[in-house]
């Protein structure tokens, strides 16, 4: 390939309050109007794939599949491939076999579209659920039984980050168009995040009717106040803003100016501020109780009006300090059984975090059934990304993890559970090829509305995933990553002359400029080894750079590198990633770390927002929509 130039980068009110006043109207026509030169560096790398990617989709399932063996629908679970989720959930499943569960006759909600409750697990490995797991089984009994009685999503991919994932989530777009394609994530004092002209999901909803409410984990930006959640659709916030912190505390579990930083806001519609009163309080206890606040609210004040819950859940990820790991008695004397069970330490703590996990779970479908709304409610349980090992989850036996491109860091769990699926859908399992990006078109078409088509990469998959295996998925490739930039980067983003990338077309996976990566397997012969989740999985293995072509429906533990035996099929596939590259992608946004946050948070005792924002105000002096920003992406 010719050299290319490489990118110039430069650098509340009491939570569960109801909001003053009307809410502002959101213009969901900004990315349409702004922002649609799109940067075409690499158009000079496109290839004609014309008919040649007609003829790969063709030859996907054909070709590579008689040289490797027949495609299975089975799942992978707890180190076995093709063994399938049968026989896990089909016991539980079978309580619910020819019972679709109905709305009950004459209730009435003085709306049609359902709630929706999407619960976002941070680092839940293949390996890290009760129904799928080798060590883990009897540890998610209320996300088991949710599972058997929903739709199980056993081709389901996420992105292999955290906020590349939820940003895709919440605007239905592939990384690369939002510049958030590069391995770097948001920190405490990153400023950037998503540009603010890409609509999210709550502010499609509001203009259906919603109320949207969120708890947890942001991660998408917080240096300027028109990132934070409640700029960008929802009406209320109680939550951290970064990466990580520690779970009792709130404090960033990692020493920024010679201290950690206390990291909880409470924010609405028209203010902040820091949530200083929960420091101490263990996070698990803390979000439980907001969510059932939050409902209690939505049904004293606005019972009228559907609800939305984005219930983004600290655990399961690291720390995993001994002395911030939740007390014993929040355990039954079964659960500490099966907790002791557990040799290796670092995994038992782990699992501490994935039972708790579950107890809110439960408690939070509970809170809709007293609500009486849980018979009009969607649940949807996904992961971000693959589990770290190095934080004592794992992906077995899928190959990889976190920050990796193969199917250990992007395949990952979700399913959908509710009284509202048809009957054959009951207890399914979803083989159909999903992305994150889907949930966006597919909420909304539950919600009554759409999102502007030529403007996301999601696809609607509510009818495949609703037909028992009567509908194919409308998806057949899924771009994973393409990323021209080294990491880590130090003052300014340094291009490589090969992207790292990877895409899923049909059966096959093409993974380019990749390190070669193992099957990270939990040892369980070892009692402790320190691991403590202070670190990061985001080293790279090695230095050997290599391409890798797999069959993913036949060989889903990426075995067999078929590069050498099929290199029309792999240049082709190679073709398409800077095809859609050329056509969607911007510069990333990425900038490095700004110092001068600390002397924001030094005066306000925690994290909050530094820089100035733009922000348009109505004729009452509320606080719109931000304004249009006239330079690219790169300038958030």
């Amino acid at each position: 390939m010719d050299p290319h130039t490489p990118p110039v980068v430069s650098r509340g009110m009491e939570y569960g309050a109801i909001p003053t006043g009307a809410r502002p109207e959101d213009d969901l026509t900004a990315d349409s109007a702004v922002h649609h030169e799109r940067n075409h560096r690499w158009a000079r790398f496109s290839r004609a794939v014309g008919a040649a990617a007609v003829m790969m989709v063709g030859l996907v399932g054909a070709v590579a599949l008689s040289q490797r063996g027949e495609a299975t629908d089975a799942g992978i679970v707890g180190g076995v491939s093709g063994a399938g989720v049968g026989s896990d959930l089909a016991a539980l499943g079978a309580q619910h076999a020819g019972v679709a569960q109905k709305v009950q006759e004459g209730q009435t909600w003085g709306y049609t579209q359902p709630n929706i409750l999407f619960l976002l697990v941070d680092d839940l490995g293949w390996n890290d659920i009760g129904y799928n797991s080798n060590d883990m089984k009897g540890m998610t009994p209320n996300m088991d039984q949710l599972a058997a009685g929903g739709v199980t999503l056993m081709n389901y991919y996420s992105q292999h980050l955290c906020t590349p994932a939820r940003a895709a989530l919440m605007t239905g777009k592939n990384p690369i168009r939002l510049g958030l394609q590069h391995e770097e994530v948001i920190e405490p004092n990153s400023p950037w995040g998503v540009p603010e002209h890409h609509v999210f999901l709550p502010k499609y909803l509001r203009q259906a009717g919603y109320m949207n409410y969120a708890l947890g984990k942001w991660h998408l930006g917080h240096h300027v106040e028109a990132m934070l959640p409640t700029h960008r659709g929802f009406d209320t916030f109680l939550g951290f803003l970064g990466d990580q912190e520690y779970y009792f505390s709130h404090e960033y579990n990692h020493v920024l100016n010679n201290k950690n930083y206390y990291d909880l806001i409470r924010s609405d519609n028209s203010s902040y501020h820091i949530a200083l009163d929960k420091k101490g309080n263990y996070s698990g206890a803390m979000y439980r109780d907001a969510a059932a606040d939050v409902v209690a609210t939505h049904m004293e004040n606005f019972a009228s009006s559907p609800m939305f819950l984005y219930y983004s859940f600290q655990n399961v990820h690291a720390p995993l300090s001994d002395d911030d790991m939740p007390d014993d008695d929040v355990f039954s004397s079964d659960e500490l059984t099966l907790l002791e069970a557990i040799s290796y330490k670092p995994r038992r703590k782990f699992a501490k975090l994935l039972v708790t996990l579950d107890h809110n779970v439960g408690h939070i479908v509970d809170t809709f059934k007293d609500a009486g709304i849980w018979e009009n409610t969607i649940l949807v349980m996904s992961s971000d990304n693959g589990a770290c090992n190095l934080g004592g989850g794992y992906n077995t036996p899928l190959k990889g993890g976190k920050h990796f491109l193969f199917e250990g860091g992007v395949r990952v769990h979700s399913f959908v559970s509710s009284p509202l699926l048809p009957e054959k859908a009951v207890g399914s399992t979803y083989n159909g090829l999903m992305h994150v990006t889907d949930w966006l078109p597919t909420l909304l078409f539950k919600a009554g509305t759409s999102p502007p088509a030529h403007e996301i990469d999601g696809v609607n998959q509510w009818d495949a995933m609703m037909s028992g295996g009567d509908l194919a998925s409308p998806r057949t490739e899924i771009l994973h990553n393409v990323d021209f930039w080294r990491y880590p980067a130090d003052q300014e983003l340094e291009e490589m002359a090969n992207p790292r990338a990877a895409i899923r077309v049909g059966d096959l996976k093409l993974i380019i400029h990749h390190w070669h990566m193992p099957e990270y397997t939990c040892p369980m012969d070892t009692e402790d080894d320190g691991v403590d989740g202070s670190t990061d999985c985001a080293e790279s293995p090695g230095d050997v750079l290599d391409n890798f072509l797999y069959n993913i429906t036949a060989d889903p533990t990426e075995s067999v590198n078929l590069i050498d035996d099929l290199p029309d099929l792999a240049e082709t596939m190679r073709s398409r990633i800077y095809e859609i590259y050329n056509l969607t992608a911007v510069d990333p946004v990425w900038v490095t770390p700004d110092y001068d946050a600390f002397l924001v948070w030094d005066s306000q005792g925690g994290i909050v927002p530094w820089h100035v924002s733009v922000l348009q105000e109505d004729a009452d002096g509320d606080v719109d929509s931000p304004a249009e920003l006239p330079d690219d992406d790169a300038q958030v």
